[in-house]
């Protein structure tokens, strides 16, 4: 063997030092070298031949082909992502690093430094905030020590001095406790040294504010009731009523009326679904009746242009009684429950109907919360009292035996909407209140929205002819 050949060559084993000192870090960037090893320490100089690196405070020169140049483009993109987080100095160390390779990008010479300018303010923050609370922990000291001043001058009697040195320490500090208990105390004492004549005014200034307030507000009312009264006002609140009303093109609503009859009390509810011009969906449930054997009675009714329907539901049956058991030629044979009614559907021919002169309303009622004077005309409405959300009219109806002779109408300023009907005798007790909640305006129906089909099981029945008889024999109004 030759001389040469029983000695490695003294460059690659400086070489193999140089990696076996790098790979014993355990600090630093991680650098990648040509074998695939990871090691530790920080680039500091790059030239065309050779990279420096710092390992442990050693500066040890490395072959530039024995390390893998990093991706540029992915620690540019590390250190914009830290920009974005705020982490301003994971993204300087980053373009710094770039830099070390190539001392020319542009775009980490501008990213370094703007970070290093946000860096900076970001330290001059935090400084400032330091300043800031080392301030605020001398001003808390200084506050304790002129309350303890202040409790002595409150003990001397020097109220006025010791009130004003609270004052001061709470505009400071609002939520200083022992200033709050101290200024207390103080307030306490002032008060009892003016004494019951000073109270006694404040008591006697209050009362005659409150008097001057009543008197207000009751002057304003009046003046209110008189404005309503005059009928240029009435025909002003008129004319709005029509326009908001005019503007509603859908609505939806729960109405609740409670009739009071010789035969007791009876609640309906109906949910109502209208769209204009025709188009109606409603349902009413029957919630308690003196004359309907069972109470949940349901009936639907619905129109569009050409036809209109009406639905009757009934309730569930009730628990059958146990059978009544008769002697029929010598047996015992119990009597059967009675059969109950099938539900039943009439349809109604609207263009029939107005052939023969009548309406679609004669069918089925529909949009009737938008023509709240419809009952009763407009010649005998009253105003009677306006108030911020409200209008509320008043207005005489035609005596009938057993109806009312008095209609009160809450009406919605916003759509024009009457909200609640009462119905009232002579001696003003209710006979029909009907209330409206849930309303919805302008919600966007649809024409599907209004569909109604019988279901199957149902006796459909043409109530056409029946109702055009009916419209003709009715008395002449």
């Amino acid at each position: 063997m030759r001389e040469r050949d029983r000695f490695p060559n003294p460059i690659v084993v400086g070489f193999i030092l140089v990696l076996a000192i790098l790979g014993s870090a355990s600090y630093g960037a991680e650098i990648r070298m040509s074998n695939g090893r990871m090691i530790e320490g920080e680039i500091v100089k790059v030239t065309s031949d050779n990279v420096t690196v710092n390992h442990g405070g050693v500066e040890i020169l490395v072959p530039r082909a024995q390390i893998v140049e990093p991706d540029f483009d992915d620690l540019y993109a590390q250190a914009e992502k830290a920009v974005v987080v705020r982490d301003h100095a994971k993204a300087i160390a980053l373009c710094r690093e770039i830099l070390v390779w190539q001392p020319k990008h542009a775009d980490a010479t501008s990213l370094l430094r703007r970070s290093e300018d946000a860096l900076k303010n970001v330290r001059e923050k935090e400084r400032a905030a330091e300043v800031a609370r080392a301030k605020e922990k001398a001003a808390v000291r200084q506050r304790d020590a002129d309350v303890l001043k202040a409790e002595d001058l409150f003990k001397d009697g020097n109220l006025n001095d010791a009130a004003a040195i609270c004052d001061r320490i709470l505009s400071e500090a609002p939520d200083h406790a022992g200033a709050r208990r101290l200024r207390s105390r103080i307030q306490e004492a002032q008060d009892e040294e003016r004494g019951e004549i000073e109270a006694a005014r404040r008591r006697i200034e209050a009362a005659s504010q409150r008097q001057e307030e009543a008197v207000r507000k009751a002057r304003e009312a009046e003046e209110r009731a008189e404005r309503v009264k005059t009928p240029e006002y009435l025909q002003g609140v008129l004319g709005k009523i029509r326009e908001r009303i005019a503007t509603v093109d859908d609505y939806t609503c729960t109405r609740t009326t409670n009739s009071w009859t010789p035969e007791g009390l009876a609640v309906l509810r109906e949910d109502i679904c209208f769209k204009r011009p025709d188009l109606t969906l409603n349902t009413q449930t029957y919630l308690q009746s003196p004359v309907l054997d069972q109470v949940g009675f349901v009936q639907k009714s619905a129109a569009d242009p050409k036809v209109a329907w009406k639905i009757s539901v009934p309730p569930p049956p009730r628990e059958a009684p146990t059978p009544a058991v008769v002697d029929y030629e010598g047996g015992n044979v119990p009597t059967p429950p009675p059969t109950p009614a099938p539900p039943r559907a009439t349809r109604y021919d609207l263009e029939r109907l107005r052939k023969e002169g009548f309406s679609a309303q004669d069918a089925v009622p529909s949009g009737d919360l938008l023509r709240p004077f419809d009952l009763c005309g407009t010649s005998t409405l009253q105003l009677v009292l306006e108030t911020e959300t409200d209008w509320v009219l008043t207005a005489q109806l035609p005596e009938a035996p057993g109806s009312p002779v008095l209609l009160r109408l809450t009406i919605n300023q916003t759509c024009g909407i009457p909200v609640r009907m009462e119905g009232l005798d002579a001696s003003g007790n209710p006979m029909i209140v009907a209330e409206v909640s849930s309303l919805r305006v302008n919600s966007g129906l649809e024409d599907g929205d209004f569909a109604l089909t019988p279901p199957q099981g149902f006796v459909v029945t043409d109530g056409t002819g029946a109702l055009i008889n009916a419209l003709k024999s009715r008395p002449a109004q």
